[in-house]
């Protein structure tokens, strides 16, 4: 049987895939003026770096020049943006933690494998299947609602007169990425405490 982890990492990435295609349509809408300069301008310079943080940073640069008189299309912009930026982290637990078949004479099946992973990593999944078991459905289901957003917007900054602006949509992922991450913060802190060494005690020298 197909282990229901592989599925919802599957799942994961095959939104995050799609996601990065709709910010490239949004980069074409800005770069190339609503589609009046041809779409290979804008693909060779979206494919000059193949690292998906580095085509983000590259989107919001342009967004914040050509969108400086229309304030509303922007902070959309760089909600999304921030938001993709939060999601981030999690897509890359989907991508990189491995995953192992276990069977002894009571349980066989798929689980993530944690040996050689890093510490950060493994605890984040860990904590995230603590916060809500759901979560993986729920965070693949709001990649695609981002996707639609994104189109929504590159269609609003090429037609505003015809296109109403997109509204913000709710996630329902984000308040468990959210507490996640207050939790790993909190470990974080506590592991960085030291105990204080106590004051040397001074020793008065002995009277003569």
């Amino acid at each position: 049987a197909i282990s229901p982890y592989a599925l919802q990492f599957g799942r994961v990435l095959f939104e995050w895939n799609a996601l990065h295609a709709s910010l490239f349509r949004l980069f074409w809408a800005l770069v190339g003026d609503g589609g009046k300069t041809p779409r290979d301008l804008s693909t060779s310079l979206w494919q000059i770096t193949q690292s998906d943080d580095t085509q983000r940073r590259m989107l919001l640069t342009v967004a914040e020049t050509r969108l400086h008189d229309r304030r509303n299309a922007l902070r959309k912009l760089q909600w999304l943006m921030a938001t993709v930026q939060a999601f981030a982290e999690y897509r890359n637990l989907a991508a990189h933690i491995p995953l192992e078949f276990e069977r002894d004479e009571t349980w066989s099946g798929v689980s993530v494998a944690i040996d050689g992973v890093r510490r950060n990593a493994a605890i984040k999944h860990l904590i995230i299947q603590v916060v809500d078991p759901t979560f993986w459905a729920m965070f693949a289901g709001d990649i695609y609602i981002l996707s639609k957003y994104a189109d929504g917007l590159a269609t609003y900054i090429t037609f505003p007169e015809r296109v109403a602006s997109p509204y913000k949509p709710r996630l329902r992922s984000l308040p468990a990425i959210q507490e996640a991450t207050s939790r790993i913060r909190q470990m974080d802190s506590i592991g960085r405490r030291r105990p204080r060494r106590r004051a040397a005690s001074k020793v008065k020298p002995p009277i003569r």
